[in-house]
């Protein structure tokens, strides 16, 4: 799923949740790596789809971004993987997610739906419950 060599930042993020929460299995555990959001194979086969219509692979970047009196709101768009971002791989094909949101997404679903109002990736994120102002939205299209 992601590398053995950790970026720094996950490093620190994982110092930082062990001092607040105690220990964690190694020192390279990855932060939240019981809770990291999941990748459905209908998004790796969109993404897939994707490829094939602009001949080259497109990642597809998770993040979220702050938001005024709305929250939070999910960013999902196609872009080229950073230095630090957490890599789901299927296949081929390649979801990101930036270390700054990890934790905003936390047991979240990634996925791909086709309905009668249109196709978009989604973000299915039951486990976020908290004031709007203060949480991602349950549910999120790009």
């Amino acid at each position: 799923m992601f590398g053995a060599a950790l970026p720094p930042i996950f490093r620190e993020s994982a110092e930082r949740y062990r001092n607040s929460h105690g220990t964690y299995a190694s020192p390279d555990a990855v932060p939240f790596a019981d809770a990291l959001p999941r990748v459905t194979d209908r998004a790796f086969a969109r993404l897939a789809e994707i490829a094939e219509i602009t001949g080259a692979p497109q990642p597809l970047r998770v993040g979220v971004l702050g938001g005024g009196c709305s929250g939070f709101q999910y960013e999902i768009v196609l872009g080229e993987a950073g230095p630090e971002d957490l890599v789901f791989e299927k296949d081929g094909q390649r979801v990101l997610v930036d270390p700054v949101s990890l934790p905003f997404l936390q047991n979240a679903v990634i996925d791909f739906t086709e309905e009668l109002i249109g196709a978009r990736f989604v973000i299915e994120n039951r486990m976020r419950r908290a004031p709007a102002a203060a949480a991602p939205h349950s549910r999120s299209d790009a």
